[in-house]
């Protein structure tokens, strides 16, 4: 039997499994669960066999109660009650939804079955068993890959379908890797003698009441309902995904109208919103449209969606990338240089107008300008997830691609720079520079190399600190210290050094450095002229007392170290100076040190001057004492031959 016929035949068996519910016939609704169950796994409709399965276990409970003759199953006849026919099928479903791709379903009912385990039946190896199980759904939800399966809606119209398909629209959950034209192709097989429509609008009322057969299929966007426990909080990716195309029961899809296709600002959408009578995916494939509403989208709204849409698909494609390292990276880069190097009239500057102030003073609209934020917000978004996106690329691309990343950089900046000029939206950061190169860069350039390391480093919040302390700290013309002096040990007391009195060390450095840095700059751009004439403060002395003085380096010292002049002796000197210049007589010679040197002296005899008695008495020429005769050591003997 082929696979169109057996849709057909799964189409016919849904209605009847409706009848017998209905009118409470439980043998033969159980028989056709069966027979629908058999036909999808046929058809290798793995998920929709599992829904169909847990509609035969919902009609059983958790007791040990005895089985009726109708809910005996031919595959498990040693099942005699309730909870061991019921068991069975949780692990059957559980398979399927394996095979399925439909982890979170397994997961419901893995959790179910670790409860019977643990607090009613106290079975620990199952417990084991069902919780390893869950181990594996879990880590296949987070490194797996699965399709995303597409919807498409169809509408059958005139009497050339059968009755139940007659004038009504469904919505079907495409097969994996199915597209749009691959669907059309099924249906023109499944009826062959449907007419194709090729517009999305209402069908007329002749159409309506032929007697042939008109299908008209377009894709539809499902619209994702946040589950409760998923509500303010921040989940990955990889789980968000299952629930934006799994168990939804809401989808929506749009068209332009034919106002001015070449005018953005009037490019209105018509949206239209379906709602079907169960959630798919289910017991089958595809569930007919029970509601149906229509309502206009603002161009401004359309191009939000627009960047909302491309700014998801760009933060998806970060998130595969950093939990997959190895994953490719042509799709990325195909992805990048659409937003980065778009067509003709693409991309942001398709909505360039609305930017400007000029749409807002002609707008009709009171929330024209809260959409025109959040546009711009939006933009400033999608600059931010584009680095990111080509520092992985940049990463990861090989040295073949290189040209191409290159190309993508240089159209990223070309692109930052016209949202600036064009669009008026200040980019913070256009390049790809490292954290630290952006950081010498915002400082003065005469600051580069010259600070410490330490004033390099700091925060931005230290660094204001320090701005707004330099102009008030030190006047214009004060010459700062070069080198920290170590404080008065007078005013602090010991042992309460605190944090704060180390940073006001350290803010009165940085700013010192500053200020030297700004004196010196300002003395290089400005010379200074020195034209007052140097005065001594001190009286100058007679000739007499000039001829009178040795030459000056006359007594030099060679062991004199400017050690040895200490505070005491200088006042002493000076004022011993000031003593002598009062008087007529020349001041006294200082006293000479050991070894000075006489050689530049004329007409005088070393040995008739006189020498300072040392302290210390000299034994440098002094012989050694000799060795008493009882401390000599005996002689070696030879060594006998």
């Amino acid at each position: 039997m082929k696979d169109e016929v057996k849709e057909h035949r799964m189409s016919c068996i849904v209605n009847l499994l409706d009848f017998y519910h209905t009118i409470n016939r439980q043998e033969m609704y159980i028989r056709y669960l069966h027979k629908l169950h058999d036909l999808h796994m046929e058809c290798d409709n793995f998920t929709e066999a599992g829904y169909t399965l847990i509609l035969y276990a919902k009609l059983l409970n958790w007791s040990d109660e005895q089985l009726p003759p109708m809910l005996h199953n031919n595959k498990y006849p040693e099942a005699i009650t309730h909870r061991e026919l019921k068991e069975y099928l949780y692990y059957d479903i559980i398979s399927c939804f394996d095979k399925g791709k439909m982890w979170e379903k397994g997961i419901e009912l893995c959790k179910e079955l670790t409860q019977l385990y643990e607090k009613e039946l106290f079975d620990y190896v199952s417990l084991s068993k069902t919780h390893k199980r869950l181990a594996e759904l879990f880590d296949n939800i987070m490194r797996q890959m699965r399709p995303e399966p597409e919807y498409f809606r169809v509408g059958y119209y005139g009497y050339g379908f059968p009755s139940f398909l007659q004038n009504k629209a469904f919505i079907y959950r495409g097969k994996e890797y199915e597209r749009l034209v691959d669907f059309n192709a099924r249906m023109q097989i499944l009826f062959p003698n449907a007419e194709l429509m090729k517009t999305l609008d209402p069908p007329t009322h002749e159409i309506k009441e032929s007697p042939r057969q008109h299908l008209q299929i377009n894709a539809v966007s499902p619209i994702m309902e946040l589950k409760e426990p998923f509500k303010n909080k921040q989940v990955g990716e990889q789980i968000l995904k299952y629930y934006m195309v799994n168990e939804v029961q809401k989808f929506t899809y749009s068209r332009k109208s034919d106002e001015s296709p070449n005018d953005v600002t009037k490019m209105w959408l018509e949206r239209t919103n379906l709602v079907t009578s169960y959630p798919l995916p289910g017991i089958v494939g595809w569930y007919p449209v029970v509601s149906m509403s229509t309502f206009a989208v603002s161009p401004l709204e359309s191009a939000i969606e627009t960047l909302e849409n491309k700014n998801k698909k760009i933060l998806s494609t970060i998130e595969q990338h950093r939990l997959d390292p190895n994953l490719r990276v042509d799709p990325l880069g195909m992805l990048l240089n659409g937003v980065v190097d778009p067509a003709v009239n693409g991309g942001i500057s398709m909505y360039k107008v609305f930017y400007n102030g000029e749409y807002l003073l002609h707008s009709e609209c009171q929330h024209d300008s809260e959409l025109v934020e959040k546009l711009k917000q939006l933009t400033l978004q999608q600059v931010t997830l584009l680095r990111d996106a080509l520092m992985i690329h940049r990463r990861k691309a090989p040295e073949n691609l290189k040209p191409f990343h290159t190309h993508m950089e240089q159209r990223f900046a070309e692109m930052c720079n016209i949202i600036e000029r064009e669009y008026g939206i200040k980019v913070a950061d256009k390049g790809f520079a490292s954290a630290s190169l952006r950081r010498n860069q915002s400082l003065p350039n005469t600051a580069i190399g010259r600070t410490s390391d330490y004033y390099t480093s700091t925060s931005s919040s230290s660094s204001s600190d320090i701005n707004s302390l330099t102009p008030n700290k030190y006047p214009s013309g004060h010459r700062t210290q070069s080198v920290w002096v170590r404080p008065d040990k007078t005013s602090v007391s010991p042992g309460k050094t605190s944090l704060q009195s180390k940073m006001g060390n350290i803010i009165k450095r940085a700013s010192a450095v500053a200020d030297s840095i700004t004196d010196n700059r300002t003395s290089l751009e400005q010379p200074i002229e020195l034209s007052e004439q140097l005065v001594t403060r001190r009286p100058p002395r007679p000739e007499s007392d000039k001829n009178s003085r040795p030459v000056s380096n006359q007594f030099r010292g060679d062991n004199l170290s400017t050690s040895s002049l200490s505070l005491a002796s200088n006042t002493t000197a000076t004022s011993d100076t000031s003593d002598a210049f009062s008087s007529d007589e020349p001041p006294p010679l200082p006293e000479k040190s050991a070894y000075a040197d006489y050689t530049n002296t004329v007409d005088v005899d070393p040995q008739s001057l006189p020498r300072r008695p040392s302290a210390t008495p000299s034994i440098k020429n002094k012989p050694q004492p000799p060795l008493p005769e009882a401390d000599r050591p005996p002689p070696v003997p030879k060594k006998p031959h």
